[in-house]
């Protein structure tokens, strides 16, 4: 989904996966689970790849395309139970929405879990604005960033 007239920022590898995997968890982030996040750097270029002209064949079971990176998902990606082809869909689309572009409400969320109203008193839309105010479109973004940024907030830089 392309915002149009959006600010979009580029992020480190890492940030791009928390990315991905925070469309799975509307309120939370998967900032802090590096275990989660390493999980996937074997697919990231698959992932980077994902777009709206080669979707359709990895949403569509049995296309080689789809053979392909399910069979990567399920021997790197290890949850107790396996993952299910549910999840392989999802994945797919966090990665088509994420290649889209890195909004300011996606490095919100990011920080969700840092960065709750209850520890700012900031609601979302203050924070993303502060997202445009801290951060450069033309640098990467990485996890060292993004700690400066929830620090400065969260030490009330934010405040007039």
């Amino acid at each position: 989904m392309i915002l149009t007239g959006e600010t979009t920022y580029a992020v480190s590898n890492e940030l791009y996966l928390v990315r991905v995997l925070n469309g799975f968890d509307m309120c939370g982030s998967s900032l802090d689970n590096l275990a989660y996040v390493k999980s996937l750097y074997h697919i990231l270029d698959d992932l980077k790849k994902i777009s709206e002209d080669n979707v359709h064949e990895l949403w569509t079971k049995g296309t080689c395309k789809e053979v392909e990176l399910y069979e990567k998902c399920l021997k790197y990606i290890k949850f107790k139970k396996g993952i299910s082809f549910g999840y392989y869909l999802e994945l797919v689309n966090n990665a088509l929405n994420a290649n889209d572009g890195i909004y300011p409400h996606d490095i919100v969320h990011m920080c969700s879990d840092r960065l709750s109203i209850s520890k700012t008193g900031l609601p979302s839309h203050e924070l993303e604005e502060e997202v445009r105010k801290f951060f450069n479109k033309n640098v990467v973004i990485s996890r060292k960033e993004i700690d400066e940024f929830t620090n400065h907030i969260l030490k009330g830089g934010y405040r007039k």
